[in-house]
């Protein structure tokens, strides 16, 4: 019975390892992350997915004037929606966290306010592939 249990919670500990956010891209600011469980697909073909990365060390600096809370940056997630007909990308949502977690800053952008951008040359690049082919 002990095995029972201990293979059980095994196999609970693997199923963890594999949830959350995967690297998808190593860029000169660090590796950008997208959660696969929270890549959505939207009412109008676009698909939405989240991205978790650090912003440049002269971002940090341009934001602490604005917020001191930057002189604990930690790290970004931003909601971006990507039309895969189109190949272009919009920034939907963007949240800072300090070193201990806690957000911030937080904003969501309407259409109107944030238009959608070639993907080429973005932090999105690359999770097209994946996310355009999964859905």
């Amino acid at each position: 019975m002990k095995v029972i249990a201990g293979l059980c919670f095994a196999m609970m500990l693997c199923g963890y390892a594999n949830a959350g956010w995967q690297a998808f891209a190593d860029t000169t600011e660090g590796v950008v992350y997208y959660d696969p469980d929270k890549v959505t697909k939207l009412p109008d073909g676009t698909i939405s997915a989240w991205l978790k990365y650090n912003i440049t060390p002269s971002e940090v600096n341009e934001g602490m004037p604005l917020f001191p809370q930057f002189k604990e940056y930690g790290y970004s997630e931003a909601k971006e929606v990507i039309d895969c007909a189109t190949q272009k990308v919009r920034l939907a949502a963007l949240h800072h966290y300090d070193k201990a977690g806690k957000t911030f800053y937080t904003r969501t952008y309407s259409p109107v306010a944030m238009e959608f951008r070639d993907i080429h040359g973005s932090q999105v690049k690359g999770l097209e592939k994946i996310v355009c082919g999964e859905t």
